[in-house]
């Protein structure tokens, strides 16, 4: 399945259009499977359609996890557009501490969330993954499924035993506004980053995660091939 049906070069049409997509989901895919994985390059709009879906669906309803990795740094959900969602759990943490949570761990071992989503999951550990993919819950992962040098993350492929329903956000190239963006691109110093290229997968790679000054861009094949 791919959201949005029509592309916008507009910011604000394209919010629109992704809010539109996720209550579209919600009213009819989202019972007809028990797990989904929700991927995108960055900027498309992955986190809006997700608050817009907690919203359809209630806080009482669903729980939200993130990797310990992540949670240290952003422990809420975000969007670029400015939507924020702070009910949000650490997944290491939350395993862990099963009486601090005894609540919410009740609620899900007796199937009490509608929902349960699953945050940054290219950045779970084995330990986290395993349990959720042990949930009985419906789940949404959501995430990149590539990192800054187009390399696939190894959790896509942990996935695949769960059969999930694959939910694809597509946006335009901001810098032609003609084709989708493919490619999550680095900069550092306004310098394009290959840091890590000698590295096979973006789990071995040391520079994954950088310290400089660097901020992330999605562009089109077309865009990012000029670069290079």
């Amino acid at each position: 399945m791919i959201y949005p049906e029509i592309l916008h070069e507009n910011e604000e049409v394209h919010t629109l259009e992704i809010e539109k997509s996720a209550l579209l989901f919600a009213e009819t895919f989202l019972n007809l499977w028990d797990n989904f994985i929700l991927t995108a390059p960055m900027g498309a709009g992955k986190t809006h359609f997700l608050i817009t879906l907690l919203k359809k669906i209630g806080k009482n309803k669903s729980i939200v996890f993130k990797p310990d990795l992540i949670y240290k740094f952003s422990p809420k959900l975000e969007s670029r557009s400015g939507n924020v969602y702070l009910n949000v759990y650490n997944v290491s943490d939350f395993i862990d501490n099963e009486v601090f949570y005894k609540l919410e761990h009740f609620r899900l071992k007796n199937q009490k969330y509608d929902l349960v989503i699953i945050d940054e999951y290219q950045f779970l550990n084995d330990r986290e993954l395993e349990f959720l993919k042990s949930l009985s819950a419906k789940k949404i992962f959501c995430g990149l499924e590539k990192d800054y040098l187009n390399r696939t993350f190894s959790n896509l492929f942990k996935l695949k035993d769960l059969n999930p329903y694959s939910i694809r956000i597509r946006k335009l190239c901001r810098r032609c506004k003609k084709a989708e963006i493919t490619r999550n691109v680095r900069f550092i110093n306004n310098i394009l980053d290959k840091s890590g290229e000698t590295y096979k997968t973006p789990e071995e790679d040391p520079y994954l995660f950088v310290h400089e000054t660097a901020y992330y861009e999605s562009m089109c094949e077309n865009c990012y091939a000029k670069l290079c």
